[in-house]
């Protein structure tokens, strides 16, 4: 297509795609060619579209990395995406992917409010604001995120009720036995898990809970590459999610685990100010 239509911006969008999607199929040299050929194919697009929504969004992901240098490349793609998908949760939301590598947590934030607040202007307007799983992949996916960053941050409140949002979604769908609970739980027990481990971070030296975890291996997932796909987890978190699974009702309430887990988010609510309670002033 780009061939006999070099002016076609959507033609050099959709083959840039398809070369950052063979990278990851590829490795050494042939991946770096494929990831390089699609950043050349990309830009290609933009310099005839600069408000192309697919080649801004394929960027963001193309810029995703580790690398501050190669993230920072990403930041015009996340400034102007947002603006050309502004009703699109998923639209607000992927700038997060380039502002979480460079730590700019406030950013993250900030984007992902506006991310959730698509989701759920979306399902309302389609009637379907009393269905768990609407838009649930972008939906659940911010709500996540707003957790995180908002510990990193200091707004433990807001991430709290976060938490306390994932937590009631999961309880109506279990009582309406949904047929996307399942996927539901996933969200649900990296959250919780999160809750641990942040908090635990911050109280390290008054507990020896973490000990304990590091030495849990990692149980089986309730979907197949589900430890190693999700942006930052990372050991500490693998290995909170393990206690969480484990440890996860139906389990003996007397286990000396659940004993002590359950002793430590107790613990966490009475923690003051910023750590647990209100907002910072």
């Amino acid at each position: 297509v780009t061939a006999s239509h070099p002016g076609d911006s959507t033609g050099w969008a959709m083959l840039g795609l398809w070369r950052l999607v063979l990278s990851t199929k590829q490795v050494g040299a042939a991946a770096q060619n494929s990831i390089s050929l699609a950043d050349s194919n990309l830009k290609s697009a933009l310099a005839i579209d600069p408000r192309h929504p697919a080649a801004l969004h394929y960027q963001l992901h193309l810029y995703d990395s580790l690398d501050a240098a190669v993230a920072a490349k990403g930041l015009p793609a996340a400034t102007l995406y947002p603006q050309v998908a502004q009703d699109a949760s998923h639209g607000q939301h992927m700038p997060v992917h380039i502002q979480l590598r460079l730590a700019n947590y406030s950013a993250c934030f900030a984007g992902d409010s506006l991310a959730l607040q698509a989701a759920d202007a979306t399902c309302a307007l389609y009637g379907l604001a009393g269905d768990e799983s609407c838009d649930m992949w972008n939906l659940y996916h911010s709500l996540e995120y707003l957790q995180f960053t908002g510990y990193q941050i200091g707004r433990w409140k807001e991430a709290k009720a976060m938490n306390t949002r994932m937590s009631n979604s999961i309880a109506s769908a279990a009582a309406k036995q949904h047929p996307q609970l399942a996927n539901l739980k996933l969200w649900f027990m990296r959250m919780d898990a999160r809750v641990i481990l942040d908090m635990a971070f911050v109280m390290l030296p008054q507990t020896q809970l973490i000990g304990a975890a590091m030495n849990c291996t990692n149980p089986e997932g309730l979907a197949p590459g589900f430890w190693t796909s999700h942006t930052e987890s990372g050991a500490a978190l693998a290995h909170g999610l393990c206690q969480v699974f484990k440890y996860r009702p139906p389990a003996d309430k007397a286990n000396p685990q659940r004993v002590a887990l359950s002793a430590f988010r107790a613990q966490c609510v009475e923690v003051a100010g910023e750590h647990g309670g209100e907002d910072p002033t």
